[in-house]
């Protein structure tokens, strides 16, 4: 299984009509503990919690009718997944007068505590040409153009690591 899989688990007690019989699960080994839906039933099922690193969960199962019981214990793998980055901006200053210079920094975390993060900041709109520094890097910088009438202008940072992309903006006035 995979994190955030829905995962069934079924036993049948042996020899036994399937009415009438009496199931109990419990997780026996392993964490992060779950939370088991219809552990009283032939089926239990659990969303596989996220984690940083792969694990094995173990379970129990009790059958029980007409005077036979029956146990059994299951293995579930559970396979961690590699999760996007987050992004954030933070920017100095917040507005601008013409020629002044503004620093753009990425605020960037990796679930797994990736460090090989790929950035790339883009100048979307502002109605005047606006020339980035530091395209690929955690900073970048301009300096707000010349211009007779005021202005918005709109950045945008793409962060990147092998699971995918988070993508943030922001405004500068």
């Amino acid at each position: 299984a995979k994190e955030r899989d829905l995962v069934v688990l079924e036993a049948l007690l042996d020899g036994t009509p399937p009415e009438g019989v009496v199931y109990t699960w419990s997780q026996a080994e392993g964490d992060p503990r779950v939370v088991l839906d219809d552990a009283g039933s032939r089926r239990a099922t659990f969303t596989a919690p996220e984690s940083e690193h792969d694990y094995t969960l173990v379970f129990s199962a009790h059958a029980a009718a007409q005077g036979v019981e029956q146990d059994a214990r299951f293995e579930v793998e559970v396979q961690a997944q590699d999760d996007p980055p987050t992004a954030l901006i933070t920017s100095s200053p917040a507005s601008a007068r013409d020629g002044e210079l503004i620093l753009l920094t990425a605020v960037a975390s990796d679930p797994e505590g990736r460090t090989d993060l790929a950035y790339e900041w883009r100048a979307l709109s502002a109605g005047r040409a606006i020339r980035l520094h530091g395209e690929h890097e955690k900073s970048a910088r301009f300096f707000a153009p010349q211009a007779e009438t005021s202005y918005d202008a709109t950045i945008e940072l793409s962060v990147r690591d092998a699971s995918g992309a988070a993508t943030a903006t922001v405004l500068i006035s």
